[in-house]
């Protein structure tokens, strides 16, 4: 159990992925047996491949607006992960143009937490969070493969 509603759960689990940050679960992890919302959250493949990177980098907050804000790390391979937060009690658009995340070209762009390819964001990224939550993009160099992350770990 949690006091922290699914959008919340999101948020910080966002905020510490694109951290290279210890993720340690504060629970009894067997009682999330019948809880698949909860395990898919914690096991994301590509989220803690952002978090696991092997550049160790730290991440930086790039923007604070209003009730949102955004984050970036830099990955090996010259990938970058990027996190849109809405601290808000309403849906927001969080916005950040490729320039502001110092990305020539245009990238692939990855959705991590829906683990789709994301097509469209050709200047930069833009994304409608709902209140309390957060997304988190991959971004791969123009023309490179696989989705990035230490492992290389892809979606399904």
């Amino acid at each position: 159990m949690s006091a922290l509603n699914h959008a919340n759960q999101v948020a910080v689990m966002s905020l510490w992925g694109i951290m290279p940050s210890p993720l340690i679960l504060g629970g009894n992890p067997t009682k999330l047996s019948g809880d698949t919302w909860t395990t898919a959250l914690l096991t994301n493949p590509e989220v803690l491949a952002i978090n696991q990177d092997s550049s160790g980098t730290h991440s930086k907050r790039l923007s604070s607006s209003n009730n949102t804000q955004v984050w970036s790390r830099d990955l090996t391979g010259g990938g970058k992960a990027v996190a849109l937060f809405n601290l808000g009690t309403a849906t927001a658009t969080v916005s950040v143009t490729f320039s502001q995340l110092g990305v020539t070209g245009t990238p692939a762009v990855r959705d991590v937490w829906q683990r789709t390819d994301v097509t469209g964001m050709t200047s930069g990224l833009s994304a409608s969070v709902i209140a309390g939550s957060a997304v988190m993009y991959l971004l791969s160099p123009p023309g490179s493969t696989g989705t990035g992350g230490s492992t290389g770990a892809g979606g399904s």
